[in-house]
């Protein structure tokens, strides 16, 4: 597959495997080091491919309406695996650029999908990235209820450590939200998966997260040792 394919026709597979680089090259921070943990030859040959982020961004403004017919294609197949992959590869271009309400569509298609088909890792993923998509639209109540179904999800895949990702977002909604126990809660147990999967980067994260909460339950101390 090349960049020139997808422009004439994205589809499948092929377009779940090049879209998590066009969101890459489309953010104001990119770097080669965004693609860590990508095989180097595959990282390589997406950006050679790609062209760089001006074309990438070109590209993504002007085909959004097939890459949209495109997820909604997939999701009308028992391929959860191409439904899925679609919408998470269509979250960082779409996200950045505002197109919350069409993405909030997809994934809710792609949750579908992977229901029906009994793909619990699936659904896990696209109701994790739809409660992302609600919380970036301040609807709060929703993100927290797909959050935990994506916890539940995982745990029905049997890939606990997975649920991380899912106690760290909802540490921070109910941080906007005000409610300081449940999220130093869930981020406790965001916290307790990083540590067991010696993941330093996520780590940081959640604990960066944590003192902003110890902060503003006025626990200052605790915050100031955290961020050390």
């Amino acid at each position: 597959m090349s960049h020139r394919h997808l422009r004439e026709g994205p589809s499948g597979l092929d377009a779940a495997h090049v879209l998590p680089v066009l969101g890459l090259l489309d953010m104001p921070t990119y770097t080669p080091a965004a693609l860590a943990g990508w095989p180097e030859s595959r990282a390589e040959a997406a950006l050679e491919r790609l062209g760089g982020a001006r074309e990438a961004r070109e590209w993504t403004e002007a085909e959004r309406d097939n890459l949209l017919a495109a997820a909604h294609q997939a999701t009308e197949s028992a391929d959860p695996c191409t439904a899925v992959g679609l919408a998470v590869g269509l979250h960082m271009p779409f996200n950045y650029r505002g197109w919350v309400t069409h993405l909030a569509d997809v994934h809710r298609s792609a949750v579908e999908v992977a229901a029906r088909c009994g793909d619990w890792a699936g659904q896990a993923q696209a109701e994790s990235y739809l409660g992302w998509v609600h919380r970036d639209q301040r609807r709060h109540e929703q993100a927290i209820d797909h959050l935990e179904r994506a916890v539940a999800c995982w745990d029905k895949a049997a890939l606990p450590h997975r649920r991380m990702g899912s106690f760290n977002n909802l540490g921070i909604i109910y941080t906007m939200l005000g409610r300081l126990d449940l999220a130093h809660a869930n981020l406790a147990r965001a916290l307790e998966i990083a540590e067991e999967r010696d993941d330093r980067y996520a780590r940081g994260a959640i604990l960066n997260n944590r003192v902003y909460v110890l902060y503003r339950q006025g626990r200052f101390e605790e915050a100031i040792a955290q961020a050390r």
